[in-house]
């Protein structure tokens, strides 16, 4: 087993990636030196006082991921901050920090957060970053695969920002990359499917093996949005959605989601999804014990052609809606 790699098993297996993307509304990404531990927070370079931070955040157990991330040498510590858009949503909005040291970054975040203080060099940014995970001493796929690709990216993605980022999730379905400001992850990727991917051109088919799912949805609900993207073409990328559960018990649920895009009738769709099966994978390299995963299924989807209202509350989706969530 220590010899395996998991992202060749899993690429064995068929597993198939969808509805494994994580969900957080915020993002905190961190530019820092490697070399990164296997817990990206117990690296050399990391302050004592950031530790202690994230480490509080983590305990309140706050939608919030904290990354290290890695560009081009510089003199100053970049901070991006990603938070969720509020109502229908299209991804993630971005604030950028420059500060003069990594020891500057937890009196910053304490200062984002209470409103305080945020006069330091500070502005939204419209820019499109691209994450790929190379965080070999968390899991070795992704020194093997996530780097390589790192550099390929780096030549193919001229008009995006592309950053080496400590472990996404996922290292199975290496090389993994989240992008921003959309929040969409993908994994199994090569040149062809990535090109694809940034420019919305080409065969939509490749989303069916290289898509894990749109951050802002839960996972039941990103098995869904795949299909209406397969479906609709790359012209789905410029959609705004939200969605709704109907119904649920304990072995399905029915959503409705909703796209709307400017200057374009409204796209509502109607689905009943569950899950299909219940599987042990071996989700780490040079870890025998094995990991069960939650696989769901759509049993039907439909188009609705006439505008709905949207008088149900929405809820989220948890193991109390659908009897397991992975």
């Amino acid at each position: 087993m220590s010899h395996a790699f998991c992202a060749m098993m899993s690429r064995e297996s068929g597993e198939d990636l969808i509805g494994t993307a994580p969900t957080f509304s915020t993002y905190v990404l961190i530019e820092c030196p490697h070399p990164w531990a296997e817990r990206e927070f117990e690296s050399k370079a990391v302050p004592s006082n950031l530790k202690a931070f994230v480490e509080h955040v983590r305990q309140a157990k706050l939608s919030i991921r904290f990354l290290l991330f890695k560009g081009e040498p510089s003199e100053q510590t970049r901070v991006m901050i990603f938070r969720k858009s509020e109502g229908l949503m299209a991804g993630y909005r971005k604030r950028q920090f420059q500060l003069d040291s990594i020891k500057q970054v937890a009196p910053l975040l304490e200062s984002y957060w209470s409103e305080t203080g945020l006069e330091i060099d500070t502005h939204d940014s419209p820019d499109s970053d691209i994450f790929v995970c190379t965080h070999g001493s968390h899991d070795k796929c992704c020194a093997k695969f996530g780097y390589p690709f790192y550099r390929e990216a780096s030549k193919l993605a001229t008009s995006s920002n592309v950053w080496q980022v400590s472990h996404i999730g996922g290292h199975r379905f290496a090389p993994t990359i989240v992008t921003f400001p959309d929040g969409r992850y993908y994994g199994r990727l090569d040149a062809e499917s990535f090109s694809a991917i940034i420019n919305c051109s080409g065969e939509i088919c490749h989303l069916e093996r290289v898509y894990r799912g749109w951050g802002v949805l839960p996972k039941p609900v990103q098995v869904i949005e795949r299909a209406i993207a397969l479906e609709r073409g790359w012209e789905w990328v410029g959609y705004q959605i939200d969605y709704q559960i109907l119904l649920a018990d304990s072995e399905s649920m029915q959503i409705e989601l909703r796209g709307e895009k400017e200057g374009e009738r409204s796209l509502i769709y109607t689905a009943t999804i569950g899950v299909s099966e219940i599987k042990d994978v071996i989700g780490s390299c040079g870890n025998e014990a094995a990991m069960k995963v939650v696989k769901f299924s759509i049993e039907q989807i439909q188009q609705v052609t006439q505008s709905q209202s949207w008088t149900i509350p929405r809820r989220t989706i948890s193991q109390s809606n659908l009897a397991i969530s992975s």
